[in-house]
Order: C-alpha cells, then sequence, then structure tokens
C-alpha cells in the first residue's frame, strides 16, 4: 500500500527518527515513517522531499523556545533544591522548600538562623531565575548554566 503524500503536511517527527506523514486530503489519520533505508514508505517520502515539498519541522519556533524554557526552569529548581538542602539537609525536596518559604514573610526573625537565612536567599535567587527564564530568549537560555551560574547567594 502506497502512502496518500498531501503537497504540505508532513511532520519530522521524533528529533530525526521518522516523518509523520497525513494520509488524508482532509487531513487527521497519520502514518509514522521510520528513516531507514530500504523501507517502502521512507522511499516515498523522500521522492515527495526531493519534488520540492518541505517536511515541515515537529515543533514550531515559538514551541522550541517553550520547551527550551521549561528545561531551564527545571534545572534552576533542581539547582536552588540541591543548594538549600546543602545548607539545611531536611529541605530536601521544593514540596518542603515552599512551605518553609511560606512561612518566612511571617516569622519575627527569619535571618536569626544564619542557615535559614541563606535558604531563603538560595529560594529568592531561583525565583527571579524562574521568573526570568519564563520570559528569556533562546540565545539568554543557551547563555546561562544554573548549576556553574556564580551569582548563587553563598
Amino acid at each position: 500500500m502506497s502512502l496518500i503524500l498531501p503537497t504540505s503536511i508532513v511532520r519530522h517527527w521524533f528529533a530525526g527518527d521518522s516523518y509523520s506523514v497525513d494520509n488524508t486530503p482532509s487531513g487527521g489519520v497519520f502514518t509514522y515513517v521510520t528513516k531507514a533505508p530500504g523501507n517502502k514508505h521512507y522511499e516515498e517520502v523522500m521522492a515527495w522531499i526531493a519534488a520540492g515539498n518541505v517536511a515541515e519541522p515537529e515543533f514550531t519556533a515559538a514551541e522550541m523556545l517553550e520547551n527550551k524554557r521549561r528545561n531551564k526552569i527545571d534545572q534552576i529548581v533542581s539547582e536552588g533544591v540541591r543548594r538549600i538542602s546543602a545548607v539545611i539537609p531536611e529541605l530536601d525536596s521544593l514540596n518542603k522548600i515552599s512551605v518553609v518559604a511560606a512561612l518566612w514573610p511571617v516569622l519575627d526573625n527569619p535571618g536569626a538562623n544564619s542557615d535559614f537565612a541563606r535558604a531563603r536567599d538560595i529560594y529568592v535567587y531561583a525565583r527571579n531565575l524562574v521568573n526570568f527564564a519564563k520570559t528569556a530568549t533562546d540565545t539568554q537560555l543557551d547563555s546561562f548554566d544554573p548549576p556553574t551560574d556564580p551569582n548563587w547567594p553563598t
């Protein structure tokens, strides 16, 4: 059985391992074609591309930027938790840290214990980095590595 190759809907899929081909003129029925020489359907896709058609990327530029932002935020949170738990071992999860962080504003003197003050400073820095990452450009995200950032509070 041959694939019905439309004029514009072939999407690159799975980071280069296969193509997703819409098999219907109206759209919505997809076949996943593995990139493998000798695969009949893969050869059909290659012929379709050779005829001047263009395979669409798996993600749009906006989707790729959003994915990069989410990954960077995950790195920031992981690094923040790692640094806080190094100061106060009991605060070894984001959940525990969030509970304690919610209490800092209502404590009479949150800086009385220097370890808690350090943990609070790390938390605030991580929270600010997350806010930065939510709107950062692709270049800004590429230039920032949370584990090696020298600006973390010590």
